[in-house]
């Protein structure tokens, strides 16, 4: 039988909170009025004394946000407090503060009372870092020259060690580059395990690169989960779902794998009921008289923000996914004119995915060279 608290200890538990409530004042109140005061002082110092010429302009970059570096209940406050320190520091003409930080933690961070109601005025400060096929390649290509000079070879670009595009394979850079989210790691990530599957060759074979696309779809899978895991528990389990799912999936099959993600809220095993159950309300809810964009918008726009589902409207055949255009289903009209779904093909071999793309079979060990030679890159 439940017992009611006693007089004395919900007596007791108010003190507490008085106590605390006034602990933090007097802290605030030291801090105002002493530390802030000196911080204003050393940043006037900082922009007049120190970096007062150009000739001075200094940049600071803040990495590894992303690690174990203070405990998860304080990582909110602390990121959210560095961003105001930072600016602040924009008064300090020739110093520039770069924070370096992931998607999914800046979409897990809460700007509402830590941000003081200015919420925008740190979103106007970000800039989405983006990159392009030709950048990636130009980076691999540095890469390249510089592990080559290391081991005596004589290698300037990627494509020198890749097979020869050919009417039945197509090209290997590009079907490389279709696998990614255009995103360095990845690019490097798959190259390297080519590197791997060419047994010590100087040349990568379409064989090797078959062979490298199951170990990497795997890796890349497993660390989509743990890039978004903070964000969605149980995302693995949603990536389940679409498992021998087709390539190119219709708005009727599609679907019926986001009713495959929604009824995982009624397993035992599933940990990601907190986020789940918003995105499914619609859907549970039976609400017939919405469009399909309502009931089903909040879990495909979710699915497609984090890179794992393309679309495309009628009439197109290629796929856009969120690095091309990250608005693109923003709003429900849009969604609305979407014809077909597509899972990322970084994904399609750790899923099965079932396609009609030649090219994704009949691997041969066709290569160009046999040297002994290799890059560790």
């Amino acid at each position: 039988m439940a017992t009611r608290p006693s007089g004395l200890a919900v007596a007791g538990k108010e003190s507490t909170e008085t106590l605390r409530v006034e602990l933090k004042q007097r802290y605030q109140r030291i801090i105002n009025e002493v530390q802030l005061a000196r911080l204003n002082k050393m940043m006037d110092v900082l922009d007049e004394d120190i970096l007062s010429s150009t000739q001075d302009f200094t940049y600071i970059v803040i990495d590894d946000l992303d690690k174990d570096w203070v405990d998860a209940k304080l990582t909110n406050e602390l990121i959210m407090a560095l961003f105001k320190t930072v600016h602040d520091l924009k008064r300090v003409r020739n110093l520039k503060v770069l924070v370096a930080l992931r998607t999914n933690i800046f979409q897990h961070l809460d700007f509402g009372a830590a941000s003081g109601g200015q919420e925008e005025k740190f979103r106007s400060l970000v800039l989405p870092m983006n990159w392009t096929r030709q950048q990636l390649t130009d980076l691999i290509d540095q890469r390249i020259r510089v592990a080559s000079q290391r081991q005596d070879a004589a290698v300037a670009r990627v494509v020198e060690i890749l097979p020869n595009p050919n009417a039945r394979r197509g090209n290997a850079l590009e079907y490389l580059l279709d696998r990614t989210l255009l995103r360095p790691r990845d690019f490097i990530s798959f190259v390297r395990e080519c590197l791997a599957q060419s047994e010590g060759k100087s040349q990568i074979s379409w064989d090797s690169i078959h062979r490298a696309e199951i170990v990497y779809s795997e890796n890349r899978l497993l660390a989509l989960r743990d890039e978004w895991k903070t964000n969605y528990p149980g995302i693995d389990l949603v990536f389940e779902t679409f498992r021998n799912a087709d390539g190119r999936m219709s708005r009727e099959n599609m679907q019926r794998r986001l009713d495959d993600c929604i009824m995982l809220l009624a397993e035992d095993r599933f940990t990601g009921v907190g986020w789940l159950t918003p995105l499914g309300d619609a859907v549970l809810g039976g609400a017939a008289e919405l469009s399909w964009a309502r009931r089903y918008g909040p879990i495909l726009r979710m699915l497609f923000d984090i890179g794992f589902l393309g679309v495309s409207a009628a009439g197109k055949r290629t796929p856009v996914f969120a690095v091309d255009e990250p608005n693109a289903l923003k709003f429900d009209q849009q969604i609305d004119r979407i014809e077909a779904f597509y899972v990322a093909r970084a994904y399609h071999s750790a899923l099965e995915v079932r396609t009609a793309d030649s090219r994704n079979v009949g691997w041969s060990n066709e290569s160009r060279d046999d040297s002994d030679a290799s890059l560790a890159l």
